[in-house]
């Protein structure tokens, strides 16, 4: 089978040959759009980067398997896919751990002042007065999602003796009992939620949860973090939350059109609309209440090993005749 691996984890090329020793395989360091592929493509394995569109699936007419590095999809156009009897899966429960602790190391720099207590001491000023922080004990933590990822950091906060409250369109009450949250309807979590955490698949049903039309239900003061994905939250929102004061303080991996900001290149084919969101990123960030990652928090050796496992598998399974983690469009 021609296989060609795009974005592969660095120095997990000889892995991968030897795991797939029987086939022919390809690799890139870049995306889809930066590279030129063999028609002949049986089977390409990606990460989020990549954007795979209909025209770009034109290009691979042999195509037959699609593996996305990630939990996430929303870069793949999945009815696109069927529509060509392309087969996707993902990795659904990689970065469960890792994703969960970036969380709370953006929530504790950000309730502790680290960065500020750094730039401090670099510049030697020993004063504490700029510097007072937060406790998280007694504190209320909103999931916005409560899939894998949720879970675990509801179990983290629960180590820090925190309230967790979450929001879900498919609650697992059993789950919350044995963890020890509570669901909430999204305008209690907004409105009670001392720290807002965002752990939802993005999709088309999930676009901008989180808008102008109900910015102005969160509670004042709240600190926001965003590990997911950055279109859960419209922009303008959230620029004017941090604005307004009604986002305190805001620890963010991801962005809404981040690839405009990681990958410059991209900005000359970006709409006029995109190009706007860009310019408020670039104003979000500047902000001293503001702590940026880019795209980082599934980034642990662990979890490297686990994508790299679990696209294996993926492929395995494929040629095996019996698919796994496959993922189809939402009719």
């Amino acid at each position: 089978m021609q296989i060609y691996f795009h974005e592969l984890p660095a120095g997990q090329e000889p892995y991968v040959r030897e795991a797939l020793k029987d086939h022919s395989l390809t690799f890139s360091p870049h995306s889809v759009s930066e590279t030129s592929i063999n028609p002949d493509t049986e089977a390409l394995c990606i990460f989020v980067h990549s954007k795979i569109t209909p025209e770009f699936l034109e290009k691979l007419p042999k195509l037959k398997l699609l593996c996305t590095m990630s939990t996430g999809f929303d870069h793949i156009d999945l009815k696109a896919c069927q529509q060509r009897g392309v087969m996707v899966c993902n990795i659904p429960y990689y970065g469960g751990h890792s994703v969960a602790e970036h969380t709370f190391a953006l929530l504790m720099s950000l309730s502790r002042k680290i960065p500020q207590s750094i730039i401090h001491l670099r510049k030697k000023t020993f004063i504490r007065e700029e510097l007072k922080g937060f406790d998280l004990a007694g504190k209320t933590l909103g999931l916005l999602g409560a899939g894998h990822i949720g879970q675990y950091t509801a179990k983290i906060a629960k180590g820090f003796d925190m309230n967790v409250l979450a929001y879900d369109v498919f609650p697992n009450h059993e789950i919350a009992q044995k963890i020890g949250f509570q669901f909430a309807d999204l305008p209690t979590l907004l409105s009670s939620s001392d720290i807002l955490s965002f752990h939802a698949p993005y999709n088309q049903y999930t676009h901008h949860t989180i808008n102008l039309q109900n910015i102005h239900q969160v509670k004042k003061g709240c600190v926001f973090i965003n590990t997911a994905r950055g279109g859960l939250i419209e922009t303008k929102a959230l620029l004017l939350a941090l604005e307004e004061g009604l986002f305190s303080a805001a620890g963010l991996d991801v962005l809404e059109e981040e690839d405009l900001f990681l990958k410059p290149g991209r900005v000359k084919k970006a709409t006029q609309e995109q190009k706007e969101v860009l310019r408020m990123n670039k104003e979000i960030l500047q902000m001293p209440q503001v702590l940026f990652t880019p795209h980082n928090a599934f980034n642990t050796v662990e979890a490297e090993q686990r994508i790299v496992d679990m696209t294996l598998k993926n492929i395995h399974s494929f040629l095996g005749g019996n698919a796994i983690n496959t993922v189809k469009a939402i009719e």
